[in-house]
C-alpha cells in the first residue's frame, strides 16, 4: 500500500500482505495503490479509501491497538506482541483424603513488547475444597465464584514487562482421592499473543 515502499515497517514483510489486501493487479492512476483500495485517482490522494485506515469501507488490521493513539495500522508499524506463558505445578501430585495442597500459577511474559490488562481463570475441579480467601499473588486480585468454582486473578493495569513473571499461588484440601484436571488458562491481555487465543478453554 505506500508508495514506492512495499516494507514500511522494515519488518521484512510485504505491506500488502500485513494490511491483508488482495491486489487485482490493476492501477488506473499508477499511484502505486491497486484500484480496489484506491477511490480516488492521482497520487495527491494516494490514499483513497484508506484515508482513515480504521474505518470502512477499508479497515486495515492494527494489532496492537495503538493506530488512534499516536501509533499506525500494522503494514507501516512495527507491531507489539506479547508471548505470554502460562505454568502451573502442585505442591503434592498424590494427596490423601484430607491432605492441603498448593497450586503455584506463574505467567511470563516473552514477547517483545510490555502488556497489561492480563486476566488468568482457574477452573477448580469437585473434590477438591477452597475456601476464598486462600491466596498469596505478586500483583493484581484474586476473585472466586462458588458457583461456578472458578477462580479468576485480574493483573488490571499492572504492567507485565518482557522476561518478567508474575505468580499466584493457593491452597485446597483433598475431599476425594482420584485424578483430577485442574485447567488454568489466560483470558484476556492487551497486546496480541501469536501463538495463543485468550478465552478459547484451552
Amino acid at each position: 500500500p505506500d508508495y514506492l515502499d512495499l516494507d514500511s515497517d522494515n519488518e521484512g514483510g510485504n505491506d500488502t500482505l500485513e494490511a491483508g489486501i488482495t491486489l487485482s493487479n490493476a492501477d488506473t492512476d499508477n499511484d502505486g495503490l491497486d484500484n480496489s483500495t484506491d477511490a480516488t485517482n492521482g497520487y495527491l490522494d494516494s490514499g483513497g479509501t484508506i484515508d482513515d485506515p480504521l474505518a470502512n469501507p477499508v479497515a486495515l488490521p492494527d494489532l496492537d491497538t495503538d493506530a488512534a493513539t499516536g501509533g499506525d495500522v500494522d503494514f507501516r508499524d512495527a507491531v507489539s506482541l506479547a508471548d505470554l506463558s502460562l505454568k502451573k505445578v502442585v505442591s503434592n501430585a498424590s494427596p490423601a483424603v484430607g491432605d492441603e495442597i498448593t497450586f503455584t500459577i506463574t505467567i511470563v511474559n516473552n514477547g517483545s513488547a510490555p502488556t497489561t490488562d492480563i486476566v488468568m481463570l482457574d477452573s477448580i475441579p469437585a473434590g477438591l475444597s477452597y475456601t476464598h480467601p486462600n491466596f498469596n499473588i505478586t500483583e493484581g486480585s484474586v476473585s472466586y465464584n462458588s458457583g461456578t468454582r472458578k477462580l479468576e486473578w485480574d493483573l488490571g493495569g499492572y504492567i507485565l514487562e518482557v522476561n518478567h513473571s508474575v505468580t499466584l499461588t493457593y491452597t485446597v484440601s483433598v475431599i476425594v482421592c482420584g485424578e483430577f484436571v485442574n485447567q488454568a488458562e489466560i483470558i484476556n491481555s492487551a497486546l496480541s499473543d501469536p501463538d495463543s487465543t485468550p478465552n478459547n478453554g484451552k
